[in-house]
């Protein structure tokens, strides 16, 4: 999230949990990255890094859909943004039971 906050496009080597959804979403969801590719023997080669690297550099589409992601993120944590709203929400739900004795 902290890199899509800044505009960052991806290049995405998953290897655990849920890096294989991140991946998903940064490459085929949101289009803001590009995955790398395993060889037939399991590895990801250094020709593979920097090809998948250049391409990521120079593909001004994955550039501009980061930059719109960016701006969509910074709207929400602003105040007034949606997630602002829930962080706010959330806050006074705390407050609500904090005041009220939870009887089991």
């Amino acid at each position: 999230m902290e890199g899509m906050l800044h505009g960052v496009p991806f290049l995405c080597w998953p290897y655990f949990a849920d890096q294989f959804a991140n991946q998903s979403y940064v490459c085929n969801v949101w289009g803001t990255g590009i995955k790398l590719c395993r060889d037939e023997r399991g590895v990801v080669t250094k020709e593979e890094i920097e090809s998948k690297v250049v391409r990521l550099l120079g593909d001004q589409g994955v550039k501009a859909r980061a930059a719109t992601w960016k701006d969509k993120a910074c709207a929400s944590i602003a105040e007034g943004g949606s997630s602002h709203q829930c962080l706010l929400k959330l806050v006074n739900l705390l407050g609500e039971v904090g005041s009220h004795p939870i009887t089991v």
